[in-house]
């Protein structure tokens, strides 16, 4: 595993899908992650989010237009402008040509936890840098 700042992360799960973002939260704490499902106390406001999220991932199956909002408003507000995203698709929601969106890594779900933890320290680290 890469190096990373030591301590749990702080990462926001959003969507929809209560089973999978409750079992996200489950495989990513146990692996070490401070993961929270926010799925009830996240209005789509960057103020709702805890101060400390390094990351948030959106669960499959987020409609189209609620992502959109939400990642619009994340890019907008300075605090959490270059907060990485990570959306997760099952392979019918993945079109020929891709989903390709500024600022978003998408991850084929359901995958292995360690292909998942690969894109999570990969995200975080191309973040990191100087404070």
């Amino acid at each position: 595993m890469s190096q990373r700042e030591p301590g749990p992360i702080k990462i926001a799960i959003l969507g929809g899908d209560l089973l999978v973002g409750r079992s996200l939260e489950v495989a990513l704490q146990g692996i070490g992650y401070d993961a929270r499902f926010l799925n009830g106390s996240f209005s789509g406001e960057p103020a709702d989010l805890p101060k400390e999220v390094r990351l948030v991932i959106f669960t499959p199956r987020m409609s189209t237009g609620r992502r959109k909002i939400y990642i619009s408003r994340l890019r907008d507000t300075p605090v959490t402008a270059g907060v990485p995203v990570l959306e997760l698709v099952t392979a019918s929601d993945v079109s020929p040509n891709g989903r390709k969106e500024e600022g978003v890594g998408v991850v084929l779900w359901p995958c292995p936890t360690e292909d998942l933890t690969r894109r999570i320290e990969a995200a975080l680290l191309h973040t990191a840098g100087p404070e």
